[in-house]
């Protein structure tokens, strides 16, 4: 006995090619839509973890507590405060003058820090040594940076950007002081 080979139709072949492709459409277009979901979260996800460690670091550089805050919103910087602090066990002190600037041309915040170092004896403090630290990068990530400083509270306004995404960030740091630190 012979078998009989089983041809196709044309209409046949048409709809199986367009079933093929209609498959294979809709897997690269799930495929297109996954990749550009996960690219915008990996884009909030950065901006997100930017955004909290300039806070964290802004916040901690100006704790009132070691912090003589002296102006804001100047033309060469966007804060300009001092810190006093005393050098391990002995009578050793650091002073150190600093300015976080914006500079507009790479959107970054730098800091422009000098420092003292001072010894105390009988009471007094002697200056022993005067040098600059340098400037640091701070964050590079920056569109544009409000201050205000009222009633002892410094506000900040920083839009911080990656990629495509913007976010703006405010916050504020509250308790700081003009004083002399060194009388």
């Amino acid at each position: 006995m012979r078998r009989k080979l089983k041809a196709f139709t044309l209409i046949e072949i048409i709809c199986a090619i367009s079933l093929l492709l209609f498959v294979m459409t809709s897997l690269m277009s799930i495929t297109v839509y996954t990749l550009k979901s996960v690219k915008e979260y990996d884009a909030d996800v950065e901006i997100n973890q930017i955004s909290d460690n300039l806070e964290y670091y802004i916040k901690k550089e100006l704790k009132p507590d070691r912090t003589s805050f002296i102006d804001c919103n100047k033309d060469e910087y966007i804060v300009h405060y001092q810190t006093f602090t005393k050098e391990g066990s002995g009578n050793k002190y650091k002073f150190s003058d600093k300015k976080l600037r914006f500079v507009k041309e790479n959107g970054s915040i730098m800091l422009d820090t000098q420092n003292c170092d001072y010894e105390k004896k009988d009471g007094k403090y002697e200056l022993k040594r005067r040098y600059n630290q340098g400037t640091n990068i701070i964050e590079e990530n920056i569109k544009e940076i409000k201050t205000e400083f009222k009633n002892d509270t410094l506000y900040f306004e920083i839009v911080v950007f990656s990629g495509e995404k913007e976010q703006v960030l405010k916050f504020s740091i509250k308790g700081l002081k003009t004083r002399e630190f060194l009388k």
